[in-house]
């Protein structure tokens, strides 16, 4: 298999991690700035390197070369497989404002997004927020929705609740140092006005704002994870009175508390009958972490996660010990069946590491994660074992129909089958079903 970027070779962490019950978990692949493993550098400790997100097949970390409207935005793209870096892919398109591609994100679609920081002014309206589709082959950018905050005050992070590609879907930010949350309705394409929650309850409890760059990872139309500078990872219920509804606090929970606040990021998803966080552990120089705990599934306890089962701290040791000046450190996790899920932990300045969560009691063997993403068409030709594309891909992969890897290539148009059958043929987030005879 030709190897895309020369010299690199997957390696693990080295750790080894209990199992609870059916629930286990394995390190995939881990990219570190620590000599330990030294796979991976970033310029300027990753102050332009804010952002991550994942689907099943790539993991993309945002870019600019500087804090300039002129700068050059991108994403670096790696394999989700094997962490190999597949390319850099140069975004065209955008709108030259200040901090572009301060983040990359996907909808609840998986379509990736960029969008740009926005700071408060003095001298007026501050800038819009641009969210833009990008496609992931090419790099152009399609705006989805441009956002007009007023003087609403510095955003760092936005996210997206629902599928932009409809032109329906809903817009959520925390905003830095502020007590605030605003949601922006997309309807037909058109940005509906602001409406702004004043969160009345905060953890931890002695916090008066969500602090610095805080993340938002919507849950519902009232409910998202908010992480932030001044407090901790948190599900607040913005349906009345927005408030912190559930925490980790001074009872069952308390240990779970993250040892610091100074950096923000997070993912939820069901695996079972069970919700997994997995959130920012401690971002101190004794080096970045990340933990993951389990509770009840639809949990509406007041005021605390109930039932919080600990499972892991990762890396057991650390992924390094750079403190990001960004207070950065976001998680993705994609669902590939009801009991399995890939989790991707990043931490600028540090390193890019993916996990595989399995439930075996909830492990159907058939990963979605195969599911076509986007609907622009695969088109390729089937001759005996030999699949050819019309162009060149990053990575070509052909599963079983139970959702097994039976063959893959990359930076190839051709892909060889290892036996007659029907295969699910998957390039970037466009999948096909093909018979090999």
């Amino acid at each position: 298999m030709a190897n895309p970027e020369p010299g690199y070779e997957q390696v693990t962490d080295g750790w080894s991690y209990s199992a609870y019950g059916d629930i286990t978990i394995k390190n995939d692949w881990i990219r570190s700035s620590r000599d330990r493993w030294g796979n991976m550098t970033f310029d300027s400790d990753g102050l332009f390197n804010r952002g991550m997100a994942a689907n099943s097949d790539e993991v993309f970390i945002s870019g600019r070369t500087a804090n300039a409207a002129s700068s050059e935005l991108y994403l670096d793209v790696y394999s989700a497989l094997t962490g190999a870096k597949l390319r850099r892919l140069v975004l065209r398109g955008a709108a030259q404002l200040m901090y572009g591609c301060n983040d990359v994100i996907h909808d609840s679609k998986g379509h990736i997004l960029i969008y740009n920081m926005s700071l408060a002014s003095t001298y007026g309206r501050q800038n819009p927020v641009n969210i833009y589709q990008v496609n992931t082959r090419t790099g152009a950018l399609t705006l989805v929705a441009e956002i007009e905050p007023g003087n609403l005050g510095r955003m760092d992070h936005v996210n997206v609740l629902g599928d932009v590609t409809t032109g329906n879907f809903t817009v959520m930010c925390a905003v830095a140092r502020a007590a605030k949350i605003a949601v922006w309705k997309v309807k037909d394409g058109v940005v509906g006005d602001v409406t702004t929650k004043t969160v009345s309850e905060f953890h931890p409890s002695d916090a008066t704002d969500f602090g610095i760059a805080p993340r938002i990872i919507p849950v519902s139309e009232t409910r998202a994870y908010i992480d932030g500078g001044n407090t901790s990872w948190a599900l607040y219920d913005f349906a009345s009175t927005p408030k912190a509804l559930g925490y980790f606090a001074d009872n069952n929970s308390a240990d779970y508390v993250p040892a610091s606040v100074d950096e923000n990021g997070g993912a939820a998803f069901t695996l079972g009958d069970r919700e997994y966080l997995v959130y920012n552990w401690d971002a101190s120089k004794n080096g970045c972490q990340f933990r993951v705990v389990s509770h009840p599934a639809n949990c509406t306890a007041s005021n605390t996660f109930s039932d919080v089962q600990d499972l892991w701290t990762l890396p057991r040791g650390n992924i390094g010990s750079t403190v990001s000046s960004t207070a950065s450190a976001p998680c993705n996790a994609v669902v590939l069946n009801p009991g399995k899920a890939r989790v991707f932990i990043y931490s600028p300045g540090n390193g890019l590491a993916a996990y595989t969560i399995v439930d075996a009691s909830e492990d159907t063997g058939i990963d979605t994660g195969v599911d076509a993403i986007e609907s622009e068409p695969l088109n390729f030709t089937v001759a005996g074992l030999t699949v050819a594309l019309s162009e060149t891909a990053d990575a070509i992969t052909a599963y079983t129909l139970t959702g097994v890897p039976a063959a893959q290539v990359l930076k190839s148009a051709t892909l060889t089958l290892p036996a007659p059958g029907t295969y699910i043929l998957r390039v970037g987030a466009r999948t096909a079903k093909i018979i090999a005879r």
